[in-house]
């Protein structure tokens, strides 16, 4: 899955595929799930890297999980340009959008595009200002529509 160089997989999890039933659990809009899976693709500078991974809620949610793990890894550097490509099944929550924000403002070369499959308590007026504030701040936030999600299937994220 990768080029050769990237994250030493010390957590199983990181590179493990989704598995085409657990990727329609996760991504069916209708199926209200409680946990939060992570499917992220990152482009490195100008050589194209891809590296993909999936991600899930542990203690914390999944966003926080992928932010201390990318800035902790000894291959982030933070002069290199990167595009981040997040397919989330749940929205981030106002929280996670702060996060995400302040970890973009500290990390001005990393681009981020989010796919969602569904809104997070849209009504709460806190993760409504949180997305809001995550397109000011210049990321990408989409809703998935089946043909995304056929695209991610073809991007070989199941078995």
């Amino acid at each position: 899955m990768s080029s050769g160089t990237g994250p030493a997989v010390v957590d199983p999890t990181l590179r493990r595929r989704i598995e085409p039933q657990e990727f329609e659990d996760f991504f069916d809009p209708w199926e209200l799930r409680k946990e939060t899976c992570l499917l992220y693709e990152i482009s490195w500078g100008r050589k194209h890297n891809i590296w993909r991974h999936t991600g899930r809620n542990t203690d914390k949610h999944v966003e926080i999980n992928f932010i201390e793990k990318i800035t902790s890894e000894r291959f982030f550097r933070p002069s290199t340009r990167c595009s981040i490509t997040w397919f989330l099944s749940w929205s981030p929550c106002g929280e996670c959008s702060k996060a995400i924000t302040e970890f973009l403002s500290q990390h001005p070369n990393v681009t981020l595009f989010i796919y969602v499959a569904r809104l997070y308590h849209h009504t709460d007026p806190g993760n409504r200002q949180g997305l809001r504030d995550l397109v000011c701040r210049g990321v990408t936030v989409q809703i998935m529509t089946e043909q995304g999600k056929n695209r991610m299937v073809l991007r070989e994220w199941c078995w």
